[in-house]
């Protein structure tokens, strides 16, 4: 039997071991990328048997994407800062390894609500939450705001740049949400 979770968390590995393939017009060599998602001049050999530790999307290494809808999948080579694109690896990588992101993750255990810089509620449709539960968003940081309408203070975490509008940028309580991957800008922030 196949388990994918348990009690709700994704089950992960700590590595895979794979093969890299020819994918494109380069015959000899594969190119890798580095924390930001930039092609480097440094290369693995086709068919050369490497070891994968942490997947990332696009998205998980650079805000600006690649023009993919969904972005490009990369796993980062163990003991390397070094990335290989899913296409240059040989077969299927059944086993989920663990986000590697430039960016914290969070989900929401609760409905949750949008806030402005100064403590106001973002408008939202008929006052509804604007975040559900168990939906999942990128944030770069957190603050500490009060929230107008609580009357106190609430230690919250600033929403990644596809959140911002016209009202600036976005804030969530960090007490809605719980750490899911990525950097953890909550204890580096004690």
């Amino acid at each position: 039997m196949n388990v994918a979770k348990i009690n709700g968390n994704l089950c992960v590995t700590n590595s895979v071991s794979g093969v890299g393939k020819q994918w494109g017009s380069n015959n000899y060599k594969i190119f890798l990328y580095n924390r930001q998602g930039e092609k480097t001049n440094k290369s693995i050999k086709i068919g050369q048997k490497i070891t994968l530790d942490r997947r990332a999307n696009i998205f998980d290494l650079t805000e600006k994407g690649d023009g993919y809808n969904g972005g490009t999948i990369f796993y980062r080579i163990k003991g390397t800062n070094g990335f290989i694109n899913k296409n240059n690896v040989k077969g299927n990588i059944r086993h989920n390894l663990p986000l590697y992101s430039n960016y914290t993750h969070v989900l929401f255990i609760n409905d949750s609500y949008m806030y402005t810089e100064k403590g106001a509620r973002f408008n939202s449709n008929f006052n509804k939450p604007r975040f559900k539960k168990n939906s999942e968003v990128i944030v770069t940081q957190v603050r500490d705001i009060w929230i107008k309408e609580e009357n106190k203070v609430e230690q919250c975490y600033q929403l990644g740049q596809s959140y911002t509008s016209g009202e600036g940028v976005g804030f969530i309580k960090v007490s809605d949400t719980r750490f899911i991957g990525g950097r953890d800008i909550l204890s580096s922030n004690k």
